[in-house]
């Protein structure tokens, strides 16, 4: 990861140590009135897509916690991150663990369902037309 993602790496280091999945979060941003959506959040912290401030605000709100960019959260190079991760306990590694094992699960349901979601539609668009006013009809 790069500083340039200072966002992301905040948001997914707050996001876990609340033991929040990413459509938890999301959950709890429309639970506040803001708009939340998973997939969102996952840009966000991948560094694909960048928040607007009012979405920012939404967030702080829903993690309970500001965002300061100079914050140094993102370590500058792999040892750095590796002695950071050499802190953890045994229960906070397993619980990252499982956050993300959990948070890929998800990604892929998502992914799953979409594609479930397209045969269907392109089903429906190569019926042909006589077919569909018989349903139609019926």
């Amino acid at each position: 990861m790069s500083k340039k993602n200072n966002f992301g790496d905040w948001l997914r280091l707050e996001r876990l140590k609340k033991r929040l999945s990413q459509r938890d979060l999301a959950l709890k941003i429309k639970e506040l009135g803001g708009k939340g959506h998973h997939q969102s959040i996952g840009r966000y912290e991948k560094g694909q897509s960048q928040p607007t401030i009012k979405t920012i605000q939404w967030i702080e709100k829903a993690l309970n916690c500001k965002f300061n960019p100079t914050d140094d959260i993102v370590s500058p190079n792999m040892s750095n991150k590796d002695s950071r991760l050499e802190e953890l306990s045994r229960e906070e590694k397993e619980l990252l663990l499982k956050l993300l094992l959990e948070d890929r699960d998800r990604d892929r349901q998502t992914i799953e369902e979409q594609k479930a979601e397209i045969a269907e539609l392109k089903a429906r668009l190569d019926t042909p037309t006589s077919n569909k006013k018989k349903h139609q009809q019926n």
